[in-house]
């Protein structure tokens, strides 16, 4: 499933490597429909900078009445060990932590698969 060798694949051992291959934009899109039939998408998008700062944004939209709602947040990143730490800067400061795996194209955090964006 996942191909760990290469300088741009790993899992979360806290080496350079795996490290490196974190950095850079990844975006997951969810669709679904409610009970009400109303259709709804949720798509979040991490930038993981090679400084150690991250940002998510999270875009709520309703496909069936055409409005949607936008978050950014700001947050720091490491890796330790097989865990992903994310330290979310505000609107407080909050720690999480996610079991992660990465290749090339594909990050998961936690159970959320992300597709690599182009530079």
């Amino acid at each position: 499933m996942f191909d760990l060798g290469g300088p741009n694949s790993g899992i979360g051992g806290g080496d350079r490597g795996a490290t490196a291959a974190i950095v850079g934009t990844w975006t997951s899109i969810v669709t679904f429909a409610d009970a009400g039939g109303v259709v709804h998408q949720s798509e979040t998008i991490w930038r993981f900078g090679s400084d150690s700062s991250a940002t998510r944004t999270a875009i709520a939209t309703n496909l069936t009445y055409g409005y949607y709602d936008v978050t950014i947040t700001d947050a720091r990143w490491r890796v330790l060990g097989q865990i992903l730490e994310i330290t979310y800067l505000e609107p407080r400061v909050s720690v999480a932590r996610f079991d992660y795996r990465v290749d090339r194209t594909t990050l998961v955090i936690g159970t959320t698969v992300f597709v690599r964006l182009p530079p």
